[in-house]
């Protein structure tokens, strides 16, 4: 199997659906070669994490399939909000494919992202806003089989799991995570599985269930496939 790095893509190679692409450039602005696929399999480069979640995230809530290392492949069902929730939180310029939300209207307020809340990432900061935290793991490396992530702000000390919503704020990827200095510290299968961005929210599970309540929203896990493969979950 031929494997399609960044280079042949800046010299004019067109992605055809099963393409397997190697994401060993720290440049977003790849994404364009991904324009109209239905499926694609991405392989992560150890050192670009980073892009390799925030493109899958991209894709993958535009319904395209996604397969990440060989993990199984799937897409985010679109399930859109028919009534816009309001916050009243300053956004900025996020730098991520995966940071902003959609159906949702900023209202003006003192909540800023990127300065009361550490990134500028929609989706966490709108869940930080909500349950008062202010610290978020942000993913960028490989580890075996281990996905490693930088903690930025401070934690409180009880958290147990990381989150991230989809798009709509209508479904919440839930795992635990282990923390080891500044580090945050995950099995691949748990960020591959279901990749939906690099930004994530350390959370309590008191924490988890507010979120939920609040925003209406449900955790419906990873696809069927991926709780079979390589046998079972930790």
């Amino acid at each position: 199997m031929e494997l399609i790095d960044t280079k042949k893509l800046l010299e004019g190679y067109k992605l055809k659906d099963g393409d397997s692409v190697i994401i060993d450039s720290d440049s977003l602005s790849i994404i364009k070669y991904f324009h109209g696929l239905k499926k694609i399999n991405l392989i992560a480069d150890d050192n670009f994490i980073f892009e390799a979640l925030e493109i899958a995230g991209f894709l993958r809530e535009r319904q395209v399939e996604i397969s990440v290392n060989n993990f199984p492949p799937s897409y985010e069902p679109k399930l859109v909000r028919h009534k816009k929730l309001e916050f009243p939180i300053t956004r900025s310029k996020g730098k991520g494919l995966t940071w902003k939300v959609s159906g949702v209207d900023f209202l003006p307020g003192d909540f800023v992202l990127g300065k009361d809340f550490p990134v500028s990432d929609e989706r966490t900061g709108i869940l930080g806003y909500l349950v008062n935290k202010k610290a978020v793991v942000i993913f960028d490396k490989s580890n075996g089989d281990y996905i490693e992530g930088k903690i930025v702000g401070k934690l409180d000390g009880d958290e147990e799991y990381l989150v991230r919503p989809n798009k709509w704020l209508t479904d919440l990827v839930v795992f635990k995570v282990t923390f080891k200095k500044d580090k945050a510290i995950v099995d691949k299968k748990l960020v591959f599985c279901r990749p939906l961005g690099s930004v994530f929210l350390p959370l309590n599970r008191r924490d988890i269930y507010n979120v939920l309540l609040k925003l209406k929203i449900r955790s419906s896990g990873y696809p069927v496939e991926c709780y079979d493969y390589k046998n079972s979950w930790s």
